[in-house]
């Protein structure tokens, strides 16, 4: 019983200069679609790890962990210290979490829902991993509100982030949107009936429009006028990081990181948002 109790307190005290950085000094969540569950590839995820503890973020919100079982995602979230984890499902294209900090109140939600999304609470952050409908924007309207409805019921003097591949478009990104690209959306759906990316002919920003509209402010327009790339080989955006007001307050810089090293590891660059508590 005594030798129980002395490993509570050794651990407690383990924890406790983990939670004053947290509290204290820089915080940072990192947002990252990584193709596939980097493609199975062990090389591809040794590229991750190198690069991720450079970075060194306190919590990755992942897309398109493909492949990935809970034990895989802790094996690999522990070779660049993140020893807490959790994966939304180990099939199809799940979501997942990885974080220096203790993941509870876990919640995950799949049921008519594309990819689905998962909640969990980390310290005092409520944070929402997302994948919207890559098939349908009529689809990925109905995940958001649902999102949305979930996030509602958290009381408002409560932090929130809602972060992922929301594969929606921002109006306030229009000028990335000509060149042809309407009318590449019009043939691909064409070829696949399944394909809804265009509402009556156009290009549908209703999906960021109701986070907006939510209350959510978009972490990386808050120090950006105008947005670059979020692709290597294109320059739609469709990765966020939404904040309500609660938590916006506290972030001091939201990048996109652009780097080879990126170019090797996914099809989309991660967005690295930095808070100062």
């Amino acid at each position: 019983m005594k030798k129980a109790s002395l490993l509570i307190v050794v651990l407690l005290l383990a924890l406790l200069p983990l939670m004053a950085q947290q509290q204290q000094g820089n915080f940072k969540i990192l947002c990252y679609n990584v193709l596939h569950g980097f493609e199975s590839d062990p090389a591809v995820m040794d590229k991750y790890v190198n690069w991720v503890k450079t970075v060194d973020p306190d919590i990755v919100a992942f897309q398109e962990m493909n492949k990935f079982t809970e034990q895989s995602l802790k094996e690999l979230a522990a070779r660049y210290g993140h020893y807490y984890s959790a994966i939304s499902k180990e099939n199809g294209y799940p979501v997942a979490i990885t974080s220096k900090y203790p993941i509870r109140d876990l919640i995950k939600v799949d049921d008519h829902m594309e990819h689905g999304y998962m909640y969990a609470k980390i310290d005092d952050i409520n944070l929402f991993v997302v994948h919207l409908s890559s098939w349908s924007v009529f689809l990925r309207q109905k995940e958001i509100k649902r999102i949305l409805a979930h996030a509602a019921l958290i009381p408002e003097t409560e932090k929130i982030v809602i972060a992922g591949d929301f594969n929606s478009l921002c109006e306030t990104d229009s000028l990335t949107h000509q060149d042809g690209y309407v009318d590449r959306l019009k043939r691909r759906e064409q070829k696949d009936p399944r394909y809804k990316a265009l509402n009556n002919g156009k290009l549908d920003y209703s999906v960021i429009n109701t986070v907006k509209e939510a209350g959510y402010v978009d972490a990386f327009l808050m120090f950006h006028d105008a947005f670059t790339r979020a692709f290597p080989k294109h320059l739609r955006r469709v990765d966020y990081v939404w904040l309500n007001p609660q938590l916006a307050k506290y972030a001091v810089s939201a990048e996109f990181i652009y780097d080879d090293k990126n170019n090797e590891i996914s099809d989309h660059f991660p967005l690295l948002v930095n808070f100062k508590m």
